[in-house]
C-alpha cells in the first residue's frame, strides 16, 4: 500500500482531526449488529429508533440492565458519531427524527469482521476475473500507445483504482485466513487439554477443512497468475520507451510485488500448515501410546468400584510365548579371496577345452593365409568367451588370457605373425583388469601370485600350448 503523504504530514493531520477510536466488545458488538441491520436496508439508512433496538439486542446478550436503556443507547449512538463511525443527518421538517449512515470507517472495521470472514473461492475466483480483465485492456491500451491523458486514462487509473485494490483485498483476505488458522490451531489445543479421546474427530475435521481451503485458494491464485504476470510485463515493455512514464513504470512495480507476495503466501502457508498437520498427528500418537496402561488403569478401578451395580466376570489368556528362532549373532564373512577356481571349472576336461581353442586358432590361421592379416588371439578369446554365461567370465577369461600370452611366447617359431596386444585385449575391459596376469602382484602378495602362477601353468597353460602349437604344425604341414 502507497501513501502519497508522508509520515510527518500524516502524523499532523491526524492530531488535527483528533482521530481517536475506542470499541470495548459491547460497542464493536453494537457496530456489528448496526452493520447487519444496515445490509438490509436498500438505501443503507437506519433511523434513531432502529439503532435502540439493536442497542437494546447486545445488552439483552451481555446481561445489562434494561432500565437505563435508552440514555446508554443515546451514548452508545453519540460516542461512534464523535470517533467518525456513523454519520448524523437532520433537517427542520423532521426534528428529532435523525438518520444514521455508516461511515467508510465504519464499513471497514465492520468488513473485517463480517465479509472478509466469509472465504469464498467464488469470490475470489470472480476478483481474479476481473483484474485479468482490466490487465488485459491497460496492456493493450499501453501497446497502442499515446498521449499523457491516454496514459493517465486508460492504463494508470485501471491498474491504480481497480487493480491495485482487488490486490489489496486479497492480501486482506489472506492476513485473515492467518488469524484464522491461530483460531484453529488454539481450537485444537483446547480440544486436546479437554480430552484429547473425544477431540480426536473433532482435529480432523478442523484440519482437513483448513488444508482443503488453504489448497483452493493456492490453486485458484496459480492458475490467473502467470496470466496477470504476463500483462504486467507487457505494460512494463511497453513504458520502457517512454521516459515520461516513471509513475506507470512504478506502480507495475508494485503490483508485482504485490503479486509475487500474494502467490509466495498461498505456498508457505500450506507448507507449514502441512508441519502444524504432523506436528497434531504425532502429538495424538504419542499420547495414545503413553495412555495405555493409564487408560486400562482408570477402566479397572470404575469396574470394581460399580461392581455390585454392574457385575463382570474376568477372561484372561496365558497363550505359550513365540521363541525367536534367529541367530543372535550374524556371523560375518570375510575369507581371503585366494583366487581358486568354482569346482565346475576345477573339474572340466582339459581335453575338450584343448579342442575348442585348436578349431578357433585353425579358423585365425586360415584368415591369415587368405588375407595376410596376423593372428588374433583377442578374436579368439571373445569367441571363447561367448560359449560361457556371462556369470562365468571371470574365471575363464583370466585364464584364457594367460594362456593366450603364453602361446603366443611358445609357438612364435611355429605359426604365423601375431599381433602382439592381441593376447592382452581383454586388459583393456575395466571387469577383467584385475585379473590379468600383468597386474597380478598389485592384487595378490608376491608368494601368492608365485603359487597360482605354478599352479595355472600346470593345469592350464601347458594345454593351450600343445593346442597352439599342434594347429601351428597342421596347418604348415597341410598349406606346405
Amino acid at each position: 500500500m502507497n501513501f502519497s503523504q508522508t509520515v510527518p504530514e500524516l502524523v499532523a493531520w491526524a492530531r488535527k482531526n483528533d482521530f481517536s477510536i475506542s470499541l470495548p466488545v459491547d460497542r464493536l458488538s453494537f457496530l456489528l449488529a448496526v452493520a447487519t441491520l444496515n445490509g438490509e436496508r436498500l438505501d443503507g439508512e437506519m433511523s434513531e429508533g432502529e439503532l435502540v433496538d439493536a442497542f437494546r439486542h447486545v445488552s439483552d446478550a451481555f446481561e445489562q440492565t434494561s432500565e437505563t436503556i435508552g440514555v446508554r443507547a443515546n451514548n452508545a449512538i453519540n460516542d461512534m458519531v464523535r470517533q467518525r463511525l456513523l454519520n448524523r443527518f437532520t433537517s427542520e421538517q423532521a426534528e428529532g427524527n435523525a438518520i444514521y449512515r455508516l461511515t467508510p470507517l465504519g464499513i471497514g472495521i465492520t468488513d473485517y469482521y463480517i465479509r472478509q470472514r466469509e472465504f469464498s473461492t467464488l469470490r475470489l475466483s470472480m476478483q481474479l476475473s476481473i483484474v485479468a480483465g482490466e490487465l488485459k485492456r491497460a496492456a493493450d491500451a499501453a501497446e497502442e500507445g499515446g498521449d499523457e491523458f491516454h496514459w493517465h486514462r486508460n492504463v494508470y487509473a485501471p491498474l491504480k483504482y481497480s487493480v491495485a485494490e482487488i490486490f489489496d483485498s486479497i492480501d486482506l483476505t489472506q492476513r485473515l485466513m492467518d488469524e484464522q488458522q491461530q483460531q484453529v490451531k488454539d481450537d485444537i489445543a483446547q480440544l486436546l487439554n479437554k480430552d484429547w479421546r473425544a477431540a480426536i474427530s473433532s482435529c480432523e475435521l478442523l484440519l482437513s477443512e483448513t488444508s482443503g481451503t488453504l489448497r483452493e485458494l493456492q490453486d485458484t491464485l496459480e492458475a490467473a497468475g502467470d496470466k496477470l504476470q504476463a500483462n504486467l510485463l507487457r505494460i512494463q515493455d511497453a513504458t520502457m520507451t517512454h521516459d515520461d512514464l516513471h509513475f506507470v513504470d512504478r506502480l507495475v512495480f508494485d503490483l508485482q510485488s504485490k503479486l509475487d507476495r500474494i502467490i509466495s503466501w498461498g505456498q508457505q502457508s500450506i507448507d507449514l500448515w502441512i508441519g502444524y498437520d504432523r506436528h497434531v498427528h504425532k502429538f495424538i500418537r504419542t499420547a495414545i501410546d503413553m495412555d495405555k496402561n493409564r487408560v486400562f488403569a482408570q477402566r479397572l478401578r470404575q469396574s470394581v468400584q460399580t461392581y455390585f451395580d454392574e457385575p463382570w466376570a474376568l477372561t484372561y489368556a496365558n497363550a505359550d510365548r513365540l521363541l525367536d528362532m534367529r541367530d543372535e549373532e550374524m556371523a560375518l564373512r570375510d575369507e581371503e579371496v585366494t583366487g581358486e577356481l568354482p569346482e565346475d571349472l576345477e573339474y572340466e576336461e582339459f581335453n575338450e577345452i584343448r579342442e575348442q581353442l585348436a578349431a578357433i586358432i585353425e579358423e585365425q590361421l586360415a584368415v591369415y593365409k587368405t588375407r595376410q592379416v596376423p593372428l588374433d588371439l583377442g578374436l579368439v578369446v571373445r569367441e571363447y568367451l561367448s560359449q560361457y554365461p556371462r556369470a562365468r567370465h571371470f574365471d575363464v577369461a583370466r585364464i584364457v588370457i594367460d594362456s593366450g600370452g603364453t602361446s603366443w611366447r611358445s609357438a612364435s617359431r611355429f605359426s604365423p605373425d601375431c599381433q602382439r596386444n592381441g593376447s592382452r585385449l581383454m586388459i583393456t575391459e575395466p571387469r577383467y583388469r584385475r585379473m590379468s596376469s600383468t597386474n597380478i602382484e598389485q592384487v595378490m602378495p608376491v608368494k601368492l601370485a608365485q603359487r597360482w602362477r605354478i599352479r595355472y601353468f600346470r593345469r592350464w597353460i601347458a594345454p593351450y600350448v600343445q593346442a597352439a602349437i599342434l594347429a601351428s604344425t597342421n596347418w604348415i604341414i597341410m598349406h606346405s
